[in-house]
């Protein structure tokens, strides 16, 4: 390449999760930064490791974020960002066992879109109190359920318990208690985890009774507890133990 190429080169970043640098360089009469691939065997190497640390791992119902720990929360809870929480929805039938806490929250305008045969029809563009729903009909509304919580680090099973979401987290990180970073195999320096979020009636109740972190308790290998206090959650305990002693 030629010096004119790397003209008015501004930065070198270095990504630490790719283990890659990139090279952006502003050219004359440009506004926005380019990224330079030097050869081809680069770029496929980059192009691949995108593939393998991101991309494969993800879905239309799934979102990666940086894990914080919340040792106030329960074992079972995990906390979304708002942005994601807004935008993840799940299907839910409407049956006459549903149908009026449905209706609910349709009017409330928690609902974005509902199926009839065919056809889907949006929520958030009808005025209140003009949908009505009838048994049969598919709602995609918010987080009503569990979500499948998935480490990048670790492919054990028990590296996905299922967790119920309780609460809103005001940040742009998911929130964790730090007990389950034992089976996660992860910790506070900067991992990313997966958050997958079942659709179907089938996959909901397969992820509850398969991968729930109540039935995920006892390791399946060894039989030991897989849940163990370990640095932050293990002093807590001695210094909460020495106060009443």
């Amino acid at each position: 390449m030629g010096e004119d190429m790397f003209h008015g080169c501004v930065c070198a970043v270095f990504d630490a999760a790719l283990g890659f640098s990139s090279l952006f360089c502003l050219r004359k009469g440009e506004s926005e930064p380019s990224f330079i691939h030097p050869n081809p065997n680069l770029f496929t190497f980059l192009s691949e490791k995108m593939r393998t640390l991101f991309i494969r791992k993800g879905s239309g119902f799934s979102s990666r974020t940086v894990i914080t720990g919340d040792g106030y929360k329960k074992i079972n809870e995990v906390g979304i960002p708002l942005e994601v929480a807004q935008r993840i929805t799940f299907e839910e039938r409407v049956s006459i066992l549903n149908i009026h806490y449905l209706q609910k929250l349709v009017d409330e305008n928690l609902c974005l879109t509902y199926k009839e045969g065919m056809s889907t029809y949006s929520l958030r563009e009808g005025s209140k109190g003009h949908t009505y729903l009838k048994p049969g009909q598919i709602v995609h509304g918010g987080l009503w359920t569990g979500i499948l919580f998935s480490s990048t680090d670790c492919q054990l099973p028990t590296s996905t318990p299922c967790k119920r979401l309780w609460y809103i987290s005001m940040t742009t990180r998911v929130k964790i208690n730090p007990l389950i970073c034992g089976p996660l195999g992860a910790d506070f320096d900067g991992d990313c985890v997966h958050l997958f979020y079942p659709q179907s009636l089938a996959a909901k109740a397969e992820v509850l009774e398969l991968f729930s972190v109540e039935k995920q308790l006892l390791s399946s290998y060894s039989g030991n507890l897989n849940l163990q206090l370990s640095s932050d959650s293990l002093l807590s305990l001695k210094m909460l133990v020495k106060s009443f002693g």
